[in-house]
Order: structure tokens, then C-alpha cells, then sequence
């Protein structure tokens, strides 16, 4: 009996046999279905239309997926995603709605299907709102001070010694201080002449007259003559 080998022994080699084909043939299957899951999912024929505060996203994939959108106002910030409610059921035609935008803002977006995501080759895909109110220059009012019309200088009146101004016959200082206070206006040379007018002569004050009735006779006299004529 030592040269037949026994049916036990064969059915327990091909047995395993069969379980190394088995193990072989399952690796197999498991990897292709692995790379038939991962291929088909990235994004094609991208289309995105935006309004002043809203977009809508549209593109295809050749296989059906469930995908969100990510998206930011720069290509390192896009932590905002699209609502769930858009992409409720794996499909090959995607098209997601992002409102409350900012008018007249670019945005940044990439496609997440799984924990995959997909990009413009690198590159986020981008799209503008539309609108956006552009800054209108201001324009600073220079203030402007009031143009006066040239006038003439005034002409200066000239108060001589030796002139009878105050006419009391006299000819002293009471006369020069007479002619600065009938002349009008101020001038870098004195005082500035008022209009000639018609002076009717003053009669004379004679020294020796008790003019203020004091019982006296003296300058006061004279002072009081003079302002009462």
C-alpha cells in the first residue's frame, strides 16, 4: 500500500487548490471594482452661471456619484460647502444652486465626491458675481476767500502850526488839536480829510470878556466863548 496514495489526501489537495484560485480570483474582482469606483468620478463639461448673489454650478461625471461643492472668496479659504438638499441621489448630470453671494465678488470652488476632491488640474475652479457697486472718486472743495475790489487810498490831512483852524483869533494848539477832531478817517500819514464843506467864519472870541460870567477874567474865558459860539 505505500505506493497509492489515498482519496482522502487528493480531495484535501485540490481543495486546496482550490481555495489559493479562490483568494487569487477574489483580489482580482476586489481591485478591479475598486478602480472602476474611483474612475468616472471626476467632473467634466463645467458650467457656471452667477447673478448678483447666487450661482449655479453645473457638470458631469461618467458614472453616477454624489458630490458637494466647496467654495471660498480666495483659493486657500474655500471652507464653505453647497447644502446637501442639492445632491440627494448619485447621478451623472450635477447641477447645484450657492445662494447669499456678495455682488460683484470672485469666488473659488472644487468638486468633493466621496473623499475625493477635483479641481481645474491644480487649480480651483473660479466664476465673479455679478454687480458691485465701484467706488465713485470724491473730489475735495478747495475754499476760496472773497475777491474785494481795490480801493482808492485815503488822503491824508495835514494839521499845520500857525493856522487859525478853530477860528477864535487865536493861533495856538487849541487849533491843531480843533483840526484833528473835524478831520475823518486814519491813514499811514495821519488823519484823513473829510470833505470839503462851506464853514460859516466864527466871530472872534476877544480876550478880556467875562464870557462864562464867573466874575473872572481869564483862559477859561476864552474856552468857554469858543465852544458856546
Amino acid at each position: 500500500m505505500a505506493g497509492k496514495v489515498s482519496v482522502k489526501t487528493v480531495l484535501i489537495v485540490v481543495i486546496a487548490m482550490l481555495v489559493i484560485v479562490l483568494s487569487v480570483l477574489g483580489i482580482s474582482v476586489g481591485r478591479n471594482y475598486l478602480a472602476s469606483a474611483a474612475g468616472g468620478s471626476e467632473p467634466a463639461a463645467m458650467v457656471t452661471v452667477p447673478t448678483e448673489k447666487s450661482v449655479k454650478i453645473s457638470w458631469t461625471t461618467d458614472k453616477a456619484t454624489l458630490s458637494r461643492v466647496q467654495y471660498g472668496t480666495t483659493p486657500a479659504s474655500m471652507l464653505l460647502q453647497s447644502d446637501l438638499s442639492e445632491e440627494v441621489d448619485a447621478k451623472t448630470s450635477h447641477v447645484v444652486n450657492i445662494s447669499n453671494l456678495k455682488p460683484g465678488q470672485s469666488y473659488y470652488f472644487r468638486i468633493k465626491t466621496g473623499d475625493s476632491l477635483y479641481d481645474n488640474g491644480g487649480i480651483p475652479f473660479s466664476f465673479k458675481t455679478k454687480g458691485g457697486v465701484e467706488a465713485t472718486p470724491t473730489v475735495a472743495l478747495v475754499p476760496t476767500q472773497p475777491i474785494v475790489a481795490p480801493t482808492s487810498a485815503p488822503v491824508a490831512a495835514t494839521c499845520e502850526q500857525g493856522e487859525d483852524y478853530n477860528k477864535d483869533g487865536a493861533m495856538n494848539s487849541l487849533d491843531i488839536v480843533y483840526c484833528k477832531q473835524n478831520s475823518t478817517g486814519t491813514s499811514a500819514g495821519g488823519p484823513t480829510s473829510a470833505a470839503p464843506t462851506t464853514t460859516t467864519k466864527a466871530t472872534a472870541c476877544v480876550p478880556g470878556t467875562d464870557y462864562n460870567k464867573d466874575g473872572a477874567i481869564n483862559v477859561l474865558d476864552i474856552v468857554y466863548c469858543n465852544q458856546n459860539k
